[in-house]
């Protein structure tokens, strides 16, 4: 077979000078089994979107996620070696059809990765905001003399090389409560203790893009397991005010008589050194918290 060439192995870096000479690309993947048919995605698929070529792949689920038939490349019936060659001919001389599909296999990939990337930018905003709100709610605790610690998988991060391991206590106080209340108890956001002492006297979530309804089941298993009601406070986004009133007016909030307040974000950041300044207990929260 003078037009077959095996090359075999080739250094990776090398493999965008191939795939640029080649007039179509194919992934002659089997489905026999349901890996292959329900799980797998090709690596090499996207690479050879990425390269503006024409991918001619098999029909099965992960595939058809990626390749729309007839649009951004071709798709064949993996059972069949017939519709393999049929499709391949379809396009093989048809140097129009190749370059359009191929280009909008490209466009494709290149909106997907900047999907993914603004995805990953936002994530770490995200994270950087319930770090920074965070410390602010650690500050004004010290500031007020109460004990003061995060959640536990939250201990070891920092906010503008601040520590959170020199701010906070160093383990949550025994709460006599169940032992899966407890677990859920230490993952609120932030909790302020009476100094020395397992009384906790306020709790703070702080949402962030998504739903607030998690941190207020947290903040209402707290309240309901201990015979002291602590002081209960949501941190939300400004433009999650109108979700966090409805969800805070719920009817079985309202009908267990338990009081959530809400903070904005913009209000606990510009205030953060006025209450550590003035405040003398938690009272001071109230100057900046919201009923619903």
């Amino acid at each position: 077979m003078d037009n077959v060439l095996i090359l075999g192995h080739k250094p990776f870096s090398e493999i965008p000078r191939y795939l640029a000479a080649a007039d179509v690309l194919v992934l002659p993947n089997s489905a026999r089994t349901d890996i292959s048919k329900k799980f797998t995605s090709p690596l090499k698929m996207f690479e050879y979107m990425a390269m503006g070529k024409i991918v001619v792949a098999p029909n099965y689920e992960p595939i058809r996620s990626v390749i729309d038939n007839g649009r951004n490349g071709i798709i064949f019936s993996p059972k069949s070696k017939d519709d393999l060659v049929n499709k391949l001919n379809s396009v093989v001389n048809d140097n129009q059809r190749r370059q359009t599909l191929g280009e909008k296999a490209r466009e494709k990939i290149l909106k997907q990765l900047q999907k993914r990337r603004q995805k990953v930018v936002d994530e770490k905003q995200e994270e950087h905001l319930h770090s920074e709100m965070q410390y602010h709610l650690l500050k004004i605790g010290n500031a007020l003399n109460y004990d003061v610690i995060t959640a536990s998988n939250d201990r070891s991060k920092s906010y503008n090389k601040n520590k959170f391991s020199f701010i906070c206590i160093r383990k949550f106080p025994k709460i006599d409560v169940a032992p899966e209340v407890f677990k859920t108890i230490k993952l609120i956001d932030v909790v302020w203790f009476k100094k020395g002492t397992n009384h906790i006297v306020c709790a703070f979530e702080i949402e962030k893009s998504t739903t607030i309804y998690s941190g207020i089941l947290r903040l209402t298993d707290l309240s309901f397991s201990l015979p002291s009601h602590p002081k209960l406070y949501i941190i939300i986004p400004d433009t999650k005010e109108n979700e966090a009133k409805l969800q805070l007016n719920r009817p079985s909030l309202r009908n267990s008589n338990l009081e959530i307040f809400y903070i904005l974000i913009s209000e606990l950041r510009e205030h953060c050194d006025a209450l550590c300044k003035f405040g003398n207990n938690h009272h001071i929260m109230k100057k900046i918290a919201k009923k619903a």
